[in-house]
């Protein structure tokens, strides 16, 4: 039966499918990126991305690399023959279903990253019927050169209180280490951003009482094997409160006191310094935007947790803050999908206990797009990200 369509004014998009992430229910998969379908505004292009006539989705790939992205049927029959191709194969190659061969019933295609080339946009569309067929839908990868950064592990122990990540020799200990970063890097993948684990270098920080004032505290400095008193802001005469802890005190200005310190302990240079504490109150992970000196992470801390935090070392602040900087806790579904929102996923309504990851799992999406509206500082991560991954440690 045919359906008669008015358009008003040649703003109406009809589009019977989506584009969505290849898997559901895992953790994140390498090649399997979150898809940005947020709408068909392509958001403000900027300076570093060309003019596009695409409308709907995009998704963030490493040259190199091979994705997989699936298409949802929303208003479109199964028994309906589609086709995909790509519209520059110099910068993205469409690699399954081959030309001429229609998409698989699960909707799943692979497409390869070929070039970084700002100034050549690409659509990867779906056609109606036959190969050649009416475009039904659109996808624009953006394809990036691989930026790695270094990293630095601390162990640390504060007063006898030793991050679990330290059980064994520091050759015991670093597999683990590389593991959690490796998984916070399957999540980085879409953005063309590793830190790497080929040359971590693992560090043992330890703090204790001042053997002639318990009331203030020492560490001992890696380069000279001396213990000497705690770096600035807690300072010579200050000390850390709990054992094992970087603590809240209930006041954000406290734990800050703590936290700067804790990395100013034999921070190295050119490293993106990651600390391990035992423990955390009331958070998993800490940093903020524009800490250029690395961030902490409890035992509790997931992969998730980790790459999160990585998110505000490379500038970007939670989903949730509007244009006053304030964490809203917005509950909304485009949110909660974001590894930069603010808070777990709320267990009701029940749609909001799983976002594609698992029940009361973070999301993992990195918005591609920037966006207007009330959160649009916070938008736009990806691009974001790269600007600051190309100097990381000024």
């Amino acid at each position: 039966m045919a359906i008669r369509v008015h358009v008003k004014r040649g703003q109406q998009a009809i589009v019977p499918i989506r584009f969505v992430r290849a898997v559901t229910g895992n953790p994140p998969v390498r090649t399997a990126p979150d898809v940005d379908d947020r709408g068909f505004d392509m958001s403000g292009r900027g300076g570093d991305w060309g003019k596009t006539k695409a409308k709907g989705a995009m998704v963030g790939v490493t040259v190199g690399d091979t994705v997989r992205v699936k298409v949802l049927r929303e208003d479109l029959e199964n028994s309906a023959d589609l086709y995909v191709s790509s519209t520059n194969k110099s910068v993205v190659r469409v690699i399954s279903p081959a030309s001429g061969t229609k998409l698989p019933a699960n909707g799943e295609f692979s497409i390869r990253g070929i070039a970084d080339k700002k100034s050549s946009p690409v659509a990867v569309q779906i056609h109606f019927g036959k190969q050649d067929g009416p475009v039904i839908g659109e996808l624009e990868p953006h394809i990036f050169l691989l930026i790695r950064i270094r990293v630095a592990i601390h162990l640390v122990s504060i007063y006898g209180g030793d991050t679990n990540r330290w059980a064994g020799t520091v050759a015991a200990t670093t597999p683990n280490m590389v593991a959690l970063v490796t998984q916070a890097n399957d999540i980085w993948r879409p953005a063309g951003i590793e830190f790497r684990t080929d040359n971590m270098l693992v560090i043992r920080d330890q703090v204790r009482p001042n053997p002639t004032n318990a009331a203030r505290s020492q560490y001992l400095h890696r380069g000279s094997g001396s213990w000497r008193s705690l770096p600035a802001p807690l300072g010579a005469a200050g000390n850390f409160t709990t054992a094992g802890t970087i603590t809240d005190n209930a006041a954000w200005a406290n734990q800050y006191r703590e936290f700067l310190t804790l990395g100013r302990l034999n921070f190295v240079n050119n490293r993106a310094n990651i600390y391990c504490v035992q423990n955390g109150t009331g958070w998993n992970g800490l940093s903020y935007v524009g800490m250029n000196r690395g961030l902490a992470i409890g035992d509790a801390a997931s992969a998730y947790d980790l790459a999160h935090e990585l998110g505000h070392y490379l500038n970007n602040d939670h989903a949730d803050e509007d244009n006053t900087s304030t964490d809203t806790d917005n509950k909304d579904i485009w949110l909660v999908r974001r590894l930069m929102y603010s808070d777990w996923p709320a267990a009701a309504p029940p749609h909001r206990n799983n976002v594609g990851y698992g029940a009361n799992q973070y999301g993992a999406l990195l918005s591609v797009k920037k966006l207007g509206g009330d959160y649009s500082t916070s938008d736009g991560e990806l691009r974001r990200s790269r600007r600051r991954a190309r100097r990381p440690f000024s």
